[in-house]
């Protein structure tokens, strides 16, 4: 049962024998408080009206104050809680330490109180932050749309991942989705759709390059330059022809040969090769007296030319062509993959189409190994996951895509091409 705090000071004779009257509990001789219901015992030299509440009664009432207060981050003064049912208390700094269950009451409730505002704040805090976590998921860029083209009955379009026609069967030619924008030809013209179908750019071109970091180069009046995915033209540089960015560069040929230029048009690296092709993991390949090498950004010639043909750099492999057969080198220029087909595909997903003696075509991985032997007719390079290949049945040819275990995920369709 609570207790109100006993005081060793005070006026008159407290060691006269008592009772309380408020309740007539008796009194042990220098009590200050009733030990039953906290009421202040009249002494010789003062007598107060004692308190006529039930003890039950005035703990909850001080109790319930306290919590309000304190939630509201305020301290209520031992003064103020005199008023509260607890007697007429003496001022704060002549009332003794209170007795051992006091002090345990006491700390419960401070307690309970601390606990209280401790789990309002966390939940407060929780809601606060499931708030934000919620603003910032709405708030998101949606994610990033794919898109595959398929030949149907002589006319290209464009499937997504679950293989629905999305863009109609009405070019004559598409290449590949990238950047929000794919190549289409309209006529004997290029322009570009969105993954909707929606002409994005006008078909006005003569040729037009896929999209590559927000940059593509198209043909114009026998020259290329290159736009942005609104169509703007970006650069003031009129090129014999070009290639598509990689890490900032793109290869273009002028009167001097081939260099590379930076978004802005500025040559990075002078137009001096007989050839060049695109930059990948950091390396080009450079035509130079009839035979490739590569070139790092900088243009310092890193592989020295010493093949007869070399295609660019995807996941650290690059096909390079020795005598008259394919193999791979890795980006110090060791052959790690040794040269033994006669045609090959870029690495993409960790696997790449080859050609062998045969001419059909299976896809291996970055050692070497054959992955998928089902030896099409044709294969082009995985883009995210799916390779459009070209089959064969006792009937016609066929063409689908497949995934990287070799099934089929859209089609067969007949192929018509």
């Amino acid at each position: 049962m609570f207790k109100a705090p006993r005081s060793t000071e005070g006026g008159g004779d407290l060691n006269r024998s008592r009772a309380c009257s408020c309740c007539e509990a008796a009194l042990q001789p220098g009590d200050r408080f009733c030990a039953v219901c906290g009421s202040m015992v009249e002494t010789a030299s003062t007598a107060q009206p004692a308190d006529t509440r039930p003890p039950v009664a005035a703990f909850v009432v001080a109790a319930s104050v306290a919590i309000g207060a304190l939630v509201a981050g305020m301290w209520i003064s031992r003064d103020a809680q005199a008023t509260q049912g607890f007697g007429d208390a003496q001022p704060y700094e002549t009332i003794a330490p209170p007795d051992a269950d006091s002090t345990t009451t006491s700390t419960e409730l401070t307690t309970t109180t601390t606990t209280a505002t401790t789990e309002l704040t966390t939940t407060t805090t929780e809601l606060t932050t499931t708030t934000t976590t919620t603003t910032s998921t709405t708030s998101a860029e949606p994610a990033v749309q794919l898109r595959w083209p398929v030949r149907i009955d002589g006319r290209w379009g464009l499937i997504d991942e679950r293989g629905d026609l999305v863009v109609a069967l009405t070019y004559d030619s598409i290449d590949r989705f990238s950047d929000g924008r794919a190549p289409v030809k309209v006529g004997d013209t290029w322009g570009y759709v969105d993954a909707t179908g929606n002409l994005a750019i006008e078909a006005i071109y003569d040729d037009a390059e896929f999209f590559a970091e927000g940059l593509a180069a198209v043909l114009l009046d026998g020259r290329y330059q290159y736009i942005d995915t609104a169509g703007q033209v970006v650069t003031t540089g009129l090129y014999f022809d070009a290639g598509h960015f990689d890490g900032g560069l793109a290869p273009v040929e002028v009167e001097g040969g081939w260099g590379f230029i930076d978004s802005s048009g500025r040559f990075v690296i002078t137009a001096r090769h007989e050839l060049a092709r695109p930059f990948g993991d950091g390396l080009a390949p450079v035509l130079v007296d009839g035979l490739w090498g590569y070139v790092d950004s900088s243009g310092k010639l890193v592989i020295p030319p010493r093949f007869a043909d070399a295609r660019v750099f995807s996941e650290g492999r690059a096909a390079v062509k020795v005598a008259t057969l394919y193999g791979y080198i890795d980006t110090t220029g060791v052959l790690v993959i040794p040269a033994t087909y006669a045609d090959v595909g870029p690495f993409h997903d960790g696997l790449a189409p080859v050609s062998g003696e045969s001419e059909t075509w299976s896809f291996i991985d970055s050692s070497g190994a054959t992955v998928i032997d089902s030896y099409y007719l044709g294969a082009v390079e995985f883009d995210n996951g799916r390779a459009l290949v070209i089959d064969t049945t006792e009937l016609m040819l066929i063409h689908g895509y497949i995934d990287t275990t070799g099934d089929w995920i859209w089609g067969p369709e007949p192929w018509d091409g």
